[in-house]
């Protein structure tokens, strides 16, 4: 402890003076730090063995064959391994019927499939070269991916020296993670490993990588400018192109957004947006997302020949620097019991002492946990009562090294509860979608799902309603907007007394796992009711009202 107390004094200066070197205060401390780093210690430990795991079994298969898809890790060296050359690999999917992966922007929901790799030394892997995807509307909301057959190839460099192995051959290895969606979505991963030969040109798959490579929206060149423009009211952004090519002008044109969280993915061509040709111009409106997060001064496109549809090539890739004024977002809100202690706590300093410049701080810290709080109100109990320690040192009359010091602790305590936001998993890729990444709130309708809270409302003769949901699963999204806020079914369900329970699988969590493995199921949604004394009745993914309240009426006999 004194060690700790040597460590905290360096890096906090005299701020701990205020706390004395009393028994009673160093267990305090000693309690304080504990609740926050024993959190920290655990991520880094977790991290730490997933990281230690992220290596490529070279022992594995160059193909996975599954239910909903088969992969298989493909090489195309015409000119062999040669010393500062390229040679491409990929992973080949092939989706059976109805099902679907997802492109760099998944649209409302989804996950881009992710590789990394495992490669000799000196290689360098370069970014996936993503085929056109086509757009996979349900509703008012979208995704953009891939049915069928798709290559998602990557350029590899080689190094000006190359050492050839005694074994006459390069181990590659993969470990591939997507999501693959019908009604249902499931997360799937695999290790693939494949070998190179060192002294002989590898260019059996020829014809898969030239098919993929015509399949592969063009940088727009120099001449091709584009411009957007944000509408006034900031409910749409209109587009103009110049310098296409002529035997483009006249044509049906498409345009995929590729920036993420912005615009409206679902928009339908011809219905909410359309283009049109102007002389040599393009031009097109679309509507802005209600759920955008952010105002972006550039905006990433693709622009396809054809309706959306059934876009095809040629394709471009455009980027267009932003005009005008994006309207404020939403801000974040604060929980309203933290709200109350930190007005609380306010009041008290007004009431001592003008504040500092490290109380502010202080404040931060305590808000950004508060907002944490908005997705992780499990850590509730710790940070309140951080919090309300941290009121009651205050009206203490702490003096201003003890303000400070309480200042550095509040905004570690901030930085704590950002890292508790991080995903769980060690994942390497461009980061999805930012629906995709965070966990969903709960309406105030829905609790928490865990086992006890199903096992404690099932002992107390209550039916329980599980809907077992991801912010990546776009046919969860979609019901959440129509048959789970249908006011015919939640007045049944109060008339019955159900209670609904909210089980988020976004990062994975193992319990929720367990518990759909147990209903039979790999991916989600899953609709459940629990019954007392009886076995849970799981529902179809995609159930109607009827359906829910036909379930519900065999529940109770009504």
């Amino acid at each position: 402890m004194n060690m700790l107390w040597m460590i905290l004094e360096a890096a906090l200066g005299r701020g701990l003076g205020w706390v004395g070197r009393g028994r009673w205060m160093r267990r305090l401390l000693g309690l304080w730090i504990g609740l926050l780093m024993g959190p920290l210690a655990l991520q880094a430990a977790l991290a730490q063995g997933v990281a230690g795991k992220a290596g490529i079994d070279l022992t594995a298969s160059d193909r996975v064959n599954l239910e909903q898809v088969s992969a298989r890790l493909v090489v195309h060296a015409p000119q062999g391994v040669q010393a500062g050359g390229t040679l491409w690999l990929g992973l080949w999917l092939r989706h059976s019927p109805d099902w679907h992966t997802y492109w760099q922007n998944p649209g409302d929901s989804g996950l881009p499939t992710r590789l990394n790799w495992t490669l000799p030394e000196g290689w360098q892997a370069g970014a996936i070269a993503w085929p056109l995807p086509r757009k996979f509307p349900i509703g008012d909301l979208a995704n953009f991916g891939y049915d069928g057959d798709v290559l998602l190839a990557v350029p590899v460099q080689l190094p000006a020296q190359l050492s050839r192995p005694a074994s006459g051959t390069y181990d590659i290895g993969l470990q591939a993670d997507w999501l693959v969606c019908r009604q249902e979505c499931i997360p799937q991963e695999a290790a693939l490993r494949t070998r190179v030969p060192a002294d002989s040109s590898v260019a059996t798959q020829a014809a898969l990588f030239e098919a993929a490579r015509r399949q592969v929206p063009a940088q727009a060149p120099a001449t091709v400018q584009a411009q957007a423009q944000v509408q006034g009211d900031g409910q749409a952004v209109t587009l103009e192109v110049r310098g296409l090519p002529a035997d483009w002008r006249g044509k049906a044109l498409t345009l995929l957004p590729l920036t993420p969280g912005v615009l409206r993915h679902a928009a339908a061509q011809g219905r909410d947006w359309q283009g049109r040709w102007q002389g040599e111009v393009w031009q097109a409106s679309w509507p802005v997302s209600a759920e955008r997060m952010e105002g972006p001064t550039q905006l990433q496109w693709v622009l396809a020949q054809g309706q959306e549809r059934a876009p095809r090539m040629p394709a471009l890739q455009l980027s267009s620097p932003v005009e005008g004024r994006w309207p404020a977002v939403a801000s974040a809100t604060v929980s309203p019991a933290l709200q109350q202690a930190l007005d609380a706590a306010a009041a008290q300093a007004q009431a001592q002492a003008s504040p500092s410049s490290a109380w502010w701080l202080a404040l931060l810290g305590a808000l950004v946990g508060g907002m944490i709080l908005n997705l992780m109100p499990c850590v509730f109990p710790v940070l309140a009562l951080l919090l309300l320690l941290a009121a009651w040192l205050w009206t203490r009359r702490l003096g201003p090294w003890g303000r400070h010091g309480l200042g550095g602790v509040l905004a570690l305590l901030g930085l704590w509860g950002l890292l508790q936001a991080l995903p769980p998993r060690l994942e390497v890729g461009p980061a999805p979608a930012a629906v995709a990444a965070t966990p969903e709130a709960a309406p105030a309708r829905w609790a928490a799902w865990s086992p006890a809270q199903v096992s404690q409302q099932l002992a107390a003769g209550r039916t329980v309603f599980v809907d077992f949901t991801a912010a990546w699963c776009i046919t969860c999204q979609y019901n959440k907007k129509t048959v789970l806020a249908d006011p015919q079914l939640l007045a049944a369900w109060d008339q019955a007394g159900v209670v609904s329970l909210r089980a988020d699988w976004t990062r994975r969590d193992d319990s929720i796992t367990q518990a759909l493995q147990m209903l039979g199921r790999s991916g989600v949604p899953v609709y459940a009711y629990y019954r007392p004394g009886q076995a849970p009745l799981v529902l179809s993914e995609l159930p109607s009202r009827e359906e829910l309240l036909q379930a519900l009426r065999q529940d109770t006999g009504r």
